[in-house]
């Protein structure tokens, strides 16, 4: 086995896109629910996602 790292951008983006979530959970917990700077419309796991729906979800003021 080769000791450098394989790169693969699936992988990759995948690692970014779960850094992204991480983060977001963060700061809606320790920050934005708290002080009530968010807004949640969201009516369940049957829901459309924001991309299919043309639909904002999440507002963050």
């Amino acid at each position: 086995m080769s000791p450098h790292t394989m790169h693969d951008p699936w992988y990759d983006s995948m690692a970014d896109a779960q850094a992204c979530s991480c983060w977001l959970n963060c700061y809606l917990r320790e920050f934005a629910i708290p002080q009530r700077a968010v807004d949640f419309d969201y009516r369940g796991l049957d829901r459309p996602g924001p991309r299919v729906a043309e639909q904002r979800w999440l507002r963050i003021d």
